[in-house]
């Protein structure tokens, strides 16, 4: 199962499931609209620079594929993501955003 709710930007999904989410990044340098910028997956159990990182991945064309290798080893509970946008010197953060992941059967 997988979904995605617009208004909040939370991803549920299955442990091990696989998702493509495409997000549409207006990105500015100064007062110029770039598209030439870095887009990266951060995935952690809590927000803050003490919990490690438990996954991570570039997004592709403004697309995140969440693998089932990235979820597949993790326990179903709540988790929190953010996407790190790179242009030039500039280093935006788009998030932190939850990432509810719920149990399988397997």
């Amino acid at each position: 199962m997988f979904s995605f709710v617009e208004k909040t930007k939370k991803i549920i999904l299955t442990r091990g499931d696989t998702a493509q989410i495409g997000f549409d990044f207006t990105v500015t340098v100064g007062d110029s609209v770039v598209s030439d910028y870095k887009a990266v997956f951060h995935l952690k159990q809590k927000t803050g620079v003490r919990y490690p990182l438990l996954a991570s991945t570039e997004l592709v064309d403004g697309v995140l594929i969440i693998t089932h290798e990235m979820t597949q080893g993790l326990e179903s509970g709540p988790y929190w993501y953010d996407i790190e946008i790179t242009a030039g010197d500039q280093v935006m953060t788009y998030g932190p955003y939850q990432l509810q992941l719920e149990p399988d059967v397997g």
